[in-house]
């Protein structure tokens, strides 16, 4: 997905002049939409297995609560945080530094997300 991202950016932009691309630092944060992809996944599965009424995929109350807590923390307690540690006051990322971590920060909600699917629904 991000590859495919990065590529449609690419093509799609007009390169300033004197430059061969208009690919910028911002264009490598990638956290935001992997931890929505997971927050939406994680809270449809909750759902149709709530819906599905089989005792085989029910999920258990300590996995409903963590899921419950990292899509609080995603969604509503990293951006702030986000903001005041990775960007500067001019509202630019401080370093590709910053992008590595949020990238892999947003690659573990992921992670997680495929993994309480997996133990819902087996593999």
């Amino acid at each position: 997905m991000a590859l495919l991202q990065t590529f449609m950016r690419y093509a799609s932009r007009k390169p300033p002049s004197g430059s061969t691309h208009s690919l910028k630092i911002d264009d490598a944060i990638f956290y935001i939409d992997w931890i929505v992809t997971s927050a939406v996944a994680l809270g449809y599965s909750m759902v149709t297995v709530t819906m599905d009424g089989d005792p085989k995929t029910q999920i258990e109350t300590p996995t409903v609560v963590v899921a419950l807590l990292v899509l609080v923390v995603g969604v509503a307690m990293l951006p702030p945080l986000v903001r005041d540690t990775c960007y500067d006051a001019t509202g630019k990322i401080k370093g590709w530094w910053h992008v590595v971590v949020l990238d892999l920060i947003g690659l573990t909600f992921l992670a997680s997300s495929v993994v309480a699917g997996v133990k819902t629904y087996g593999s």
